[in-house]
């Protein structure tokens, strides 16, 4: 008996691998192209800027201001450049769910579900970077360098290991 479902046993590694690394190169390549666009642009200010300057408002006590491409209060600011705003590794995620063997209805859930939680976790990353920059800054460093860019590849890891456990399970 065939199950409508496909299992990772039914596509070979390979396959995926080789699915994962043409999709993301054309996911980063076009969004290389795109990034300075209008729409990408605004895109970034929406979908980013604005919703960490909303939750940066909520835990200070100073209202955040909010352009296209900062956030600032009367004792910091920071710049969000391309780059910091997520897009490659939502871009990278996104690519490793669409490989992954599965129906099309669940890759797009797939997608849909990283595209909001790395969204959301990077949002509050930023909110984050604002508030360490008007207390201390080296801790600003360190969370910029370091701590936020590790936290936001975990999530990312961590989702896609939670998301391809069903298929892996099946194929056991």
């Amino acid at each position: 008996m065939v199950s409508g479902r496909l299992s990772s046993a039914a596509t070979p590694a390979r396959v995926i691998a080789l699915r994962f690394v043409l999709l993301s190169l054309v996911l980063l390549v076009g969004w290389a192209c795109a990034r300075q666009t209008a729409p990408a642009r605004e895109l970034v200010a929406y979908a980013v800027v604005m919703p960490a300057g909303w939750l940066s408002s909520l835990v200070g006590d100073s209202p955040t201001m909010t352009t296209a491409d900062s956030l600032s209060t009367s004792r910091g600011s920071i710049l969000v450049r391309p780059g910091c705003e997520g897009v490659e590794l939502m871009l990278l995620v996104s690519a490793a769910v669409i490989a992954w063997p599965g129906s099309v209805r669940r890759r797009l859930t797939g997608v849909a579900v990283a595209l909001v939680l790395l969204t959301v976790a990077n949002d509050l990353r930023l909110a984050v970077l604002l508030k360490a920059i008007e207390v201390d800054r080296a801790s600003f460093e360190w969370l910029h360098s370091f701590g936020g860019p590790l936290l936001l590849v975990a999530i990312a890891a961590g989702f896609l290991m939670f998301w391809t456990r069903p298929l892996i399970q099946d194929a056991q």
